[in-house]
């Protein structure tokens, strides 16, 4: 049976309503409308997970160019997701309330590159490049860093996150690729 006009206006209506309140490690809170929460349904944590590191090595290829560099860091912008209805109007969760389980969204808020310490890009790479954003499962993404000589150096779970949010912390979530180890004798350091 083919859906009629009037259902058809009245879902495109409920596509661009709020649909999740989502509260971030950097203290800022946010809103998804339901056609974008949609996509949390859609997680390929691969697919997210190497965007992810796409956009680590992108900045680092670009930057490497122009800057000298032993480490480099990629801040993330991660946000413990709600229902809107879950949500009271000055933001903050209703009692019993539930976000959405070990599903975060993600941004990335900046790439910096570090010289013995010191901080040596004067641009951001995200203002002249398109990074990624989007939906990750958070066990998942800690698990993919675990060992992996990138350092992950938020809440090392999920339930651990989320009662950083709850109780209204605000932390920095950073993957840190130190190169120091790995460079030795391979002219990788400018």
């Amino acid at each position: 049976m083919r859906e009629s006009l009037i259902d058809r206006v009245m879902s495109a209506k409920k596509d661009y309503e709020v649909g999740q309140v989502i509260f971030y490690n950097s203290g800022r809170v946010d809103t998804e409308t339901n056609s974008f929460a949609k996509k949390m349904n859609e997680i390929y944590d691969s697919v997210e997970l190497e965007m992810i590191m796409r956009d680590l090595c992108g900045a680092t290829a670009s930057y490497s160019g122009d800057f000298k560099m032993d480490t480099m860091v990629m801040g993330l912008d991660l946000g413990l997701i709600y229902k809107a209805s879950d949500v009271d109007e000055n933001n903050k969760p209703k009692e019993n309330a539930q976000p959405v389980k070990n599903i975060v969204r993600y941004y990335d808020n900046g790439f910096n590159c570090y010289m013995d310490g010191e901080q040596t890009n004067d641009r951001q790479y995200g203002k002249h490049n398109v990074t990624h954003q989007g939906y990750v499962h958070y066990d998942k993404l800690v698990k993919t860093f675990s060992g992996s000589g990138i350092e992950f150096t938020g809440p090392k779970s999920f339930e651990e996150f989320k009662k950083a949010i709850q109780a209204g912390q605000v932390f920095d979530v950073d993957l840190v690729a130190d190169m120091r180890p790995y460079s030795k004798g391979t002219g990788l350091s400018k």
